[in-house]
C-alpha cells in the first residue's frame, strides 16, 4: 500500500503502474484504506492517484445501503411471486407500489429476469380449427365401437374449406381406416 503512495520522481508518471493494474473495486477499497491511514490526503488527490473520478468514489461510498435496499426489494418481489404465481412484472410493480415501494417497472422486470421469476402460465389446450358450437346436427361416431379386421371395411372422409384471397377451395381426402393413408383426394374451387 505504501508503494502506491510514494511520490513519483522527476520524469516518472504521477501514478505508479501497479495502481492502475487493479480493478475498480480494489482501487476503491485501497482508497478507503489510504484515506483512513493518511487523513492529510484529500479525496481529490486520492482519486487522481488511483485514476477514478470523485463522483464515482462518493457514489460507491453509499453502495452498502443500496445493496441492502436491493436485497430487500428482491426478497419482496420473490415473496409476491410465491404468493401470486400468476403475477407478471406489471402486477408485481403495482403490488410494490401499494406497499409503498417507489420502483420503476423496468427495474422490476430486470430483477425478475435475473432471478428467473417471470410468470410462465400453461395455457389450456384449445382446438382452434373446429367450431363445435354450431347449429347443425352432430352425428354419432359409428366406428368407435367397431373392430376393424380387414382392409376396405371402413372408410372416412373429411371436407375442408380453404379461404383464399378471391375464392375458396374445398379439399376432401378419403382414408381407409385400416391403413390411414389418403386413398383419394381432391381439390375444387367453391363458388
Amino acid at each position: 500500500m505504501r508503494a502506491l503512495l510514494w511520490p513519483a520522481r522527476l520524469g516518472e508518471p504521477g501514478v505508479k503502474k501497479s495502481a492502475t493494474e487493479h480493478g475498480i473495486a480494489e482501487r476503491h477499497l485501497m482508497m478507503t484504506q489510504a484515506h483512513q491511514a493518511h487523513p492529510e490526503l484529500s479525496v481529490q488527490r486520492l482519486c487522481e492517484l488511483f485514476e477514478v473520478s470523485r463522483s464515482w468514489y462518493y457514489e460507491h461510498l453509499k453502495q452498502p445501503e443500496d445493496d441492502a435496499e436491493e436485497i430487500a426489494l428482491r426478497d419482496r418481489i420473490e415473496q409476491i411471486i410465491l404468493e401470486f404465481s400468476g403475477y407478471g412484472y406489471r402486477r408485481v410493480t403495482h403490488a410494490l407500489a401499494r406497499e409503498g415501494w417507489r420502483v420503476n417497472h423496468k427495474r422490476v422486470l430486470r430483477i425478475m429476469q435475473e432471478e428467473s421469476l417471470l410468470c410462465h402460465l400453461k395455457k389450456r389446450f384449445v382446438i382452434a380449427t373446429t367450431n363445435s358450437r354450431h347449429r347443425f346436427p352432430i352425428y354419432p361416431n359409428m366406428l368407435a365401437a367397431m373392430v376393424l379386421e380387414r382392409p376396405d371395411q371402413a372408410w372416412v372422409a373429411d371436407l375442408t374449406y380453404i379461404r383464399l384471397l378471391k375464392s375458396r377451395l374445398s379439399t376432401w381426402p378419403v382414408f381407409s381406416m385400416r391403413f390411414p393413408v389418403a386413398v383419394l383426394a381432391g381439390i375444387s374451387p367453391v363458388r
